[in-house]
């Protein structure tokens, strides 16, 4: 059992940044998911994506509503999420990700981001983990 001077010691000596960072990384995967089910819909971080043209949908059989960046799946397997030095950083692996992040169609809509719908999703999974990295560092 630790002294109430040692617990405050531990506590006054806590990285937060790191601990968010930690917490965020843990669960990057999530917020991965998160993002590729919005894309499913027709929607990136800051709204709904531009609709398909006429063309994609009469000749290539693309659905209603908003572009949702899938051809060959390697956009959205290569989605990655990670937190680094608190900064949070959203890209693609794929090579098409430097053309649709320059793509002036989509820049209003972010296809890489989370939504506040999403955020919300992901804050119930990392505000526990959180809470978990905390009682780790304190050692209670």
């Amino acid at each position: 059992m630790s002294s109430i001077n040692e617990m405050v010691s531990r506590i006054e000596s806590l990285d937060i940044d790191r601990l968010c960072q930690d917490a965020f990384n843990l669960n990057s995967e999530i917020a991965e998911d998160l993002n590729r089910e919005q894309l499913q819909r027709g929607e990136g971080a800051k709204g709904d994506m531009p609709d398909y043209s006429y063309n994609s949908k009469a000749f290539f059989n693309k659905p209603d509503g908003g572009i949702r960046l899938y051809e060959t799946g390697d956009f959205y397997r290569g989605i990655t999420f990670e937190a680094v030095n608190s900064d949070l950083y959203a890209y693609s692996t794929d090579e098409k990700n430097t053309m649709i992040e320059n793509d002036p169609k989509y820049a209003s809509a972010q296809p890489l981001g989370l939504s506040r719908a999403s955020i919300v999703e992901l804050n119930k999974v990392i505000q526990p983990t959180l809470v978990e990295e905390t009682k780790r560092d304190l050692g209670i």
